[in-house]
């Protein structure tokens, strides 16, 4: 039921000799893993613009009802064409409401808060993922798993404002992490008029 222009989307399914199979529209371009391993790590301003894009996929999906935690919101899940992004690979996506109780654990582990590696995953998890990425994009490198991420212990030039955007989506603690996908888009526009 998802629709939005920067989701991948499933135009249908069926089922055949016990196997089961989606057909999903078709995205051309690299995934960020792979934009960023060939061409280096991304300037400042091609980043915050991404992570906007990022950050309205993340609000799109926590204000469904009932909302859906993605669980694996990396790099490799983001493709990018001409500076605009698609998510996709929904396999391990879940309604916030089948999470309670829910005791698996899914998504890569630089992109793991502490919360989903207990089984506890929630919107914010995907908060956390989205600043990992950053920390990718705007490095090279992976971040630090469960943990704080400051970028300008690697990238000394970057903002002190995305610095700390990063490192509040990383905060391990969810009460110090932004509360909301929209918290962290309207930090991101005000960073973007400042520079």
């Amino acid at each position: 039921n998802l629709n939005h222009p920067k989701i991948v989307k499933l135009h249908d399914y069926f089922i055949e000799e016990s196997r089961a199979f989606l057909v999903l529209e078709y995205i051309e371009g690299l995934s960020l893993k792979e934009k960023v391993e060939r061409d280096g790590k991304l300037p400042e301003s091609e980043a915050i613009d991404l992570a906007k894009q990022m950050a309205t996929i993340l609000d799109y999906l926590h204000c469904c009802t009932p909302p859906v935690v993605h669980r694996d919101f990396t790099p490799e899940n983001l493709i990018v064409n001409s500076g605009l992004i698609k998510l996709i690979d929904f396999d391990v996506a879940i309604e916030a409401n089948q999470l309670n109780g829910s005791n698996n654990t899914a998504g890569k582990t630089n992109y793991l808060p502490p919360e989903q590696f207990r089984g506890q995953a929630c919107a914010q998890s995907d908060i956390y993922a989205l600043g990992a990425t950053m920390f990718f994009v705007i490095t090279g490198r992976e971040a630090e798993p469960m943990q704080r991420n400051q970028v300008k212990t690697v990238v000394p030039e970057i903002s002190d404002g995305l610095d700390q955007i990063i490192a509040t989506c990383t905060e391990p603690e969810l009460e110090k992490r932004y509360q909301s996908a929209a918290e962290l888009l309207s930090k991101l526009e005000a960073l973007n008029s400042s520079i």
